[in-house]
């Protein structure tokens, strides 16, 4: 019986062993293969000690200047999108609004080395031009096919070549408005009066019987208000050298034509109207017509035409208009320069600025903060697409979308109509574009030329015109004067670019 016992306990010995050795085939979590000890990452866990993780750098700051009047709750605003950017992209921004002599202050901090990233510039302020002749800007191809790729995305084809020289690309264009055409704005009221059914014109004398009406019936009104814009001259013709050449819009040979003889016809126009009781009799002495456009005082302006144009017009002004747009759409050679946004050639953080832009070009939420302040302190959601800015509100840079990035994210304000941004896309896809479309020019040479060209049509001002009582010999004057500033040299210059231009294409 003791032997019986002593080999049943043998056998489970046996069977025990076996079960122990085949558990043990593989080796234990945490242990050496070899020794069976602890291995060194087990150890740590052993002692619970919680894992390193990496740990996120300090946010960049990309200082960015822009031309207007710091808001009041500037800061406060600034705080609040900073935690947003932080988040999304570990950025902060630092905007400076500079209220006077924008282009002067970006010349000196420029050439000083003072530090900021990103500044606004265009091709009539702080113009483009200028600052690459003083190497004011960076190069930034490579950074944005790296940070920029959302961006690029939202541009029209062809966009980015307003801002590309010698094959490299030293700003981004704000996406808004390309394509350009001029448009009567007309009293809503008088047009009905008058019956005008005229709903589309190719040059203004075809309104002039309309015009004719209103000074020989209407003594408290004028028929017509002094204007920027010249629509006899923008029929014909597109600009370049900073309005001192002109190019035939119809012109694929590309000769360029001097001021004096491209803007005769302009001058002769604007003479006309003030002859014919178009235009105040004070228009020399009188500096700003936005009262006068408020009370009623103007039935016409011909100024830029833009979808929803006549009803934003209507609401600001508590006046109903309608507009009569002025020949085609047209996408100039250097639209989209009117306004963009450089990296300073002295950044510190471009790659930060890039990834700045790329946000803004494409984050709807970011973009109206930065427009419109905190939802419910500076401003309400009227509805998904409109926006109402609060009463007295100390935070509102919506009418400053054009110089921020893609205008076409932004709110709706109340005076704006839905749809707006698309028709203006669509204005912008099907323009005639310029046979000039990618050409800049290089003002580095003809410099003091065009400063003394610019004092020139400062001192024979559009004005002068309208009262001259010779208009032939003021134009004769006036081309005598700017070729003695060096309009010939600028003429030879830009014809030279654009010849070497046409060659390389």
């Amino acid at each position: 019986m003791r032997k019986k016992i002593v080999a049943i306990l043998m056998a489970a010995a046996m069977i025990i062993s076996m079960l122990a050795g085949c558990a043990n085939t593989e080796t234990p979590k945490g242990t050496d293969a070899q020794t069976g000890a602890p291995t060194a990452g087990e150890a740590v866990k052993e002692t619970d000690k919680p894992e390193e993780t990496e740990k996120k750098p300090d946010p960049e700051t990309v200082i960015w200047w822009v031309p207007g009047t710091e808001a009041e709750d500037h800061d406060l605003v600034m705080e609040e999108l900073n935690k947003i950017l932080v988040e999304k992209i570990n950025v902060k921004l630092d905007l400076v609004r500079i209220d006077t002599g924008f282009a002067d202050r970006v010349k000196l901090a420029s050439t000083s080395g003072e530090e900021f990233d990103l500044v606004w510039t265009s091709n009539y302020s702080n113009k483009f031009d200028e600052n690459l002749a003083r190497e004011g800007f960076m190069a930034i191809e490579d950074i944005v096919a790296e940070y920029g790729q959302d961006l690029v995305a939202t541009l029209p084809e062809g966009l980015l070549d307003v801002a590309t020289v010698d094959g490299h690309l030293y700003a981004i264009p704000n996406l808004q408005i390309l394509a350009r055409q001029l448009g009567v704005y007309v009293m809503k009221d008088y047009a009905e009066k008058y019956n005008l059914e005229l709903t589309h014109i190719d040059d203004i004398s075809e309104l002039y019987p309309f015009l004719d009406q209103i000074v020989a019936n209407e003594p408290n009104v004028y028929a017509l208000t002094s204007s920027g814009v010249s629509p006899t001259n923008e029929a014909v013709y597109e600009s370049l050298a900073n309005g001192a050449v002109f190019v035939r819009k119809d012109d694929t040979g590309l000769t360029a034509i001097s001021n004096a003889e491209a803007t005769a016809a302009n001058l002769r126009a604007r003479n006309e109207w003030y002859q014919r009781g178009y235009i105040q009799e004070d228009i020399v002495t009188a500096t700003d017509i936005s009262a006068g456009m408020k009370a009623g005082k103007y039935v016409c302006q011909v100024a830029v035409y833009k979808p929803g144009g006549a009803e934003e017009r209507s609401i600001n002004h508590g006046i109903e208009y309608i507009c009569i747009p002025i020949g085609e759409p047209y996408i100039q050679a250097a639209s989209g320069q009117e306004t963009m946004t450089a990296v300073n050639v002295n950044s510190k953080h471009p790659e930060a600025a890039i990834k700045l832009l790329n946000l803004l070009f494409t984050d709807k939420e970011v973009f109206n903060m930065l427009l419109y302040g905190i939802e419910g302190v500076h401003y309400n959601k009227i509805d998904e697409t409109h926006a109402q800015k609060v009463e007295n509100t100390k935070y509102n840079y919506s009418g400053q979308a054009w110089r921020l990035g893609n205008q076409f994210l932004a709110y709706y304000s109340p005076t704006q109509v839905d749809g707006t941004w698309e028709a203006t896309a669509e204005m912008n896809r099907t323009a005639q574009v310029s046979p000039m479309r990618g050409f800049v020019f290089d003002a580095t040479n003809v410099q003091a030329e065009l400063a003394q060209i610019s004092a020139v049509t400062k001192e024979y001002s559009d004005a002068l015109a309208y009262v001259a009582e010779d208009i032939e010999a003021y134009i004769a004057e006036r081309a005598a004067k700017l070729e003695t500033a060096g309009l010939s040299k600028v003429v030879a210059e830009v014809q030279a670019q654009l010849d070497a231009w046409k060659a390389a294409k």
